[in-house]
């Protein structure tokens, strides 16, 4: 309701002429002059006041909201990378399929490591005997048994050193088939000063293999001097063996110099060097199955060795009985191989990646065989059908939200005309500057699961951050701040206004403030004053 400034128009009208008689011209003409002079002094007189417009105030619901823009995004989302590199053996899972928490995700190759975890399970299963049989004493039939056993680990390392003797004997054979069978029609002069047969379009490549021709024919005189000394006693089997490796190692680089000299070689039929080729060949095969056979020879006496050791110690300590001290030291040797199986235990489920959540997987990088390096993400998983919003609201409006806040909003993908509903679930304590501006994160859950949302959509929001039904409303702009205080300004009558002091409480996301105290429902307040 307002009082306005009104006008007063007079209507034109078309001015029909008769002939009236002279007494009744008098009276018109004197009712049309009082209209005329009325209408102007209506006219200046309304004009001369000020345009005042009010508003009555009455009870409404007030609704304060906070607007904001946010984004879609699954509740849970993880990237799942491997702690250390390697070759991914398997990938069970497709983009698209549904995964529960626990599935196996990725799983990279482990067979050194899961040799490494058998190896020290039965180390533990060891120490758990050893403390056992030290609880419980020593038997005659367990002394007897720790015996036997260490007698046939002798007995066993005594077979390998004899068998190295023909392992040495093997590999002088083959050095000398393949200097002095395989490969004698490559060189002149073999022992003394040995000159290739053939030309050769390099110096290097030709230098390399008579140089290494003369090393070849030095190791295979020092594989007989080996063999020899092994027979007199004057080496062991392990030196006998370590050394005749090396005297190999010599031969197969003399091999390599002679492959390369034929690749270079010239005025040689085509024929004559693939029958070059296959001498080398033949050579090499032999000499690789003589340094595998002695490699192979050398660990077995290696892992004999420890076991003979391992044997010795378990006999004595039957042999020693149980000592209080004893017990101790074994019950800390358990537990030391007890952390060894359990690092590697560790490690090896490092090797494996599953799914922390139930969701769906999204991404899948690399494929089986290909080698992955640390922490590069190989499977994507987001959560199913449970999605949130999260957005950044400006400090000015973070004052107003809580935990627990109603919000509506739609998303741009399927317009305006579609509705969802959300709730405040957190609101991060520490700003996030945006743009230049200090922002709250601020993360809405849907309060229905819904089909059409889509991780990455973007949302408009209006969030409910309080409301009072039943209020004393009145519009903001009817409000005078002075001095720290509220006022406003009540018509009385038509022509009366009394300024009168206020408190407010609710602002309304509408314009609209709550009143506390100073007015009354149904009081006429002013909203503006236009003085002329």
């Amino acid at each position: 309701m307002g009082v306005l400034l009104c006008e007063t128009k007079i209507p034109c009208g078309i001015l029909l002429v008769h002939r009236t008689p002279m007494k009744y011209k008098k009276t018109i003409i004197t009712i049309v002059l009082l209209l005329i002079v009325g209408g102007i002094w209506y006219t200046v007189s309304q004009g001369n006041g000020p345009e005042i417009q009010t508003v009555i105030i009455s009870r409404d619901t007030l609704v304060q909201e906070v607007s904001v823009t946010g984004a879609v995004e699954p509740k849970e989302a993880v990237d799942l990378a491997f702690e250390s590199g390697g070759t991914i053996q398997s990938l069970p899972f497709r983009v698209g399929e549904t995964v529960a928490a626990g599935n196996t995700l990725a799983r990279i190759n482990a067979s050194e490591l899961e040799a490494s975890y058998r190896e020290a399970e039965a180390s533990v299963r060891v120490e758990e005997a050893r403390l056992s049989a030290l609880k419980s004493g020593s038997r005659t039939q367990e002394v007897e048994i720790k015996q036997t056993e260490l007698e046939d680990a002798e007995t066993d390392l005594e077979n390998l050193f004899s068998e190295s003797l023909t392992l040495v004997q093997g590999a002088q054979n083959d050095v000398d088939k393949a200097l002095n069978d395989d490969l004698d029609a490559f060189f002149t002069n073999d022992s003394t000063n040995p000159q290739l047969t053939f030309f050769v379009t390099t110096q290097i490549a030709e230098l390399r293999a008579e140089d290494g021709r003369r090393e070849a024919q030095d190791a295979f005189e020092s594989i007989i001097s080996i063999k020899n000394n092994l027979i007199a006693g004057v080496l062991t089997a392990e030196v006998a063996l370590s050394s005749t490796l090396n005297e190999l190692r010599t031969v197969e680089a003399f091999l390599d110099d002679v492959s390369e000299a034929i690749n270079k070689a010239t005025g040689v039929s085509a024929t004559t060097l693939a029958t070059y080729k296959t001498d080398v060949n033949t050579a090499r095969a032999s000499i690789n199955i003589s340094t595998s056979g002695v490699e192979t020879q050398t660990q077995a006496i290696n892992a004999k060795k420890l076991t003979l050791s391992r044997l010795e110690q378990e006999l004595d300590l039957t042999l020693e009985g149980n000592r209080e001290e004893d017990i101790l030291a074994q019950e800390a040797a358990l537990d030391k191989a007890e952390a060894t199986r359990d690092r590697i235990g560790v490690q090896l489920s490092k090797t494996v990646l599953r799914s922390p959540i139930d969701g769906v997987v999204t991404r899948v990088e690399g494929d089986v065989g290909e080698i992955v390096t640390a922490g590069t993400a190989v499977v994507s998983v987001i959560s199913e059908g449970q999605f949130e919003i999260t957005a950044f609201v400006p400090e000015v409006d973070v004052a107003k939200l809580s935990v627990g806040n109603n919000a509506s909003l739609t998303l741009d993908a399927y317009g305006s005309s579609v509705e969802f509903l959300a709730s405040v679930v957190e609101i991060e304590p520490a700003e996030r500057i945006v743009e230049g501006v200090p922002t709250y994160k601020t993360t809405l859950v849907f309060q229905q699961e819904d089909s059409r949302i889509r991780a990455g959509m973007t949302a408009n929001l209006t969030i409910e951050t309080a409301r009072r039904d039943n209020a004393i409303v009145m519009p903001q702009r009817a409000v005078i701040t002075r001095d720290g205080m509220q006022y406003a300004r009540v018509l009385r009558g038509t022509e009366v206004i009394q300024e009168k002091e206020i408190t407010t409480g609710l602002r309304g996301s509408g314009g609209l403030v709550e009143v506390l105290s100073g007015l009354n429902e149904g009081d006429e307040v002013v909203t503006f004053i236009k003085e002329d």
